[in-house]
């Protein structure tokens, strides 16, 4: 079995779980045999600097990557899609823990003890329902939560600005002509 785990700065089995997954900057590829983990892959998500469409292609990764689940915080209604598309099983709420950590309570079939929202696609195997939250009370955004949205939006914006820099620059250029 495989795992794709989002996480939140260089990957590995040490690294948290990323509250997001199709801006998460790492996926930690777990191989698991007999619920023990024998492999890890850490792989840089070439997707998370991207204008729009990012979980799609977070979760066509996870799809060539041949993995039979995805562990974040929360997965987009887009993403969720793909994965149930493709027969990738979907467990959110795994925020604030290792990815070690996570990934054993996966095996073990217990949810987290904080749940974020879960997607509209419900998870494919019977076994795993109980991981999809199904009330309808938003949880409390977690301090770690916010700090790391308010990095993303800042590392955007940066990008947003340095694009537009750009193409002043070009239209200026050709002005100039």
């Amino acid at each position: 079995m495989k795992i794709l785990v989002a996480t939140q700065t260089k990957g590995g089995l040490e690294d948290l779980v990323s509250p997001v997954f199709g801006r998460a900057p790492t996926f930690t590829v777990v191989e698991v045999e007999n619920k023990e983990i024998k492999d890890t892959k850490v792989h840089t998500n070439t997707a998370a600097a991207g204008f729009r469409g990012v979980g799609i292609q977070a979760a066509q990764f996870a799809a060539n990557e041949k993995v039979n689940a995805v562990i974040a915080g929360n997965i987009g209604p887009y993403a969720s899609s793909v994965l149930a598309q493709t027969g990738i099983e979907i467990a959110t709420g795994f925020v604030g823990m290792k990815a070690k950590d996570a990934v054993d309570l996966y095996l073990k079939g217990r949810a987290p003890t904080y749940q974020m929202p879960s997607p509209a696609v419900p998870m494919q195997t019977p076994q795993y329902a109980h991981l999809v939250q199904t009330s309808k009370l938003e949880p409390k955004t977690s301090k770690i939560d916010m700090e790391f949205e308010k990095k993303m939006l800042e590392l955007q914006k940066a990008m947003v600005e340095e694009r537009i820099a750009y193409l002043d620059k070009k239209m200026k250029e050709l002005e100039e002509r």
